[in-house]
């Protein structure tokens, strides 16, 4: 569900005021996130996933300007979105329109370099979990080292992984994979009662 997406995956104040009468700091309005990410969908014909839709803050000259003479700068987003299909990421530029109704345009598109990946949504935890509870590996290790068959008992707690090494780096850009590899680790828990986690 994209609108699921994007309520979880995006930083909003929450206001709902006109964006005319918004301080140029002020962060994006509900509604000029919803803008933004219709505007980004139609120049894109691929699903898309919104890691982040943020203000892209004015600068320290336009800044200057409003509080002289109340010179309302420009109302911008960045975004940083990963193409589901192809697992590549990319930075977006959005600038907001307000004169009558709201409206948005991308002004640039920056695709960034195979490999690398931005920061982790709710999503790439939940799916994270359920690979790793999924895994018949995981299964098996868990049933002879422990005795844990109950895997509804067992919770993965999703990390990112930093890629410290050349070796790491290799096995997230490796070449002969039709994907970018998305790595993520999980440490596992078992639920002995309740929702206790041991």
């Amino acid at each position: 569900n994209k609108t699921h997406v994007q309520t979880r995956s995006v930083w909003s104040s929450g206001q709902a005021p006109p964006s005319s009468s918004l301080h140029p700091l002020c962060s994006l309005t509900p509604v000029e996130i919803e803008t933004v990410a219709s505007a980004i969908r139609n120049e894109t014909d691929t699903p898309t996933r919104f890691v982040s839709i943020s203000l892209a803050e004015p600068s320290k000259t336009e800044l200057r300007q409003f509080a002289a003479n109340g010179s309302v700068p420009p109302r911008r987003s960045e975004v940083l979105a990963l193409n589901s299909q192809t697992g590549l990421a990319c930075e977006y530029l959005v600038e907001l329109n307000t004169n009558d109704s709201i409206s948005a345009t991308v002004l640039s598109t920056k695709p960034l370099e195979r490999g690398v990946q931005p920061l982790l949504t709710p999503d790439d935890c939940d799916l994270a979990e359920q690979i790793a509870k999924e895994s018949s590996e995981v299964q098996a290790a868990l049933e002879e080292r422990y005795g844990i068959t109950d895997m509804t008992r067992v919770a993965a707690d999703p990390w990112s992984v930093h890629l410290a090494s050349p070796e790491d780096v290799a096995l997230a850009q490796e070449a002969n994979v039709e994907l970018p590899r998305r790595l993520v680790q999980t440490f596992l828990y078992q639920r002995v009662q309740g929702d206790d986690l041991q």
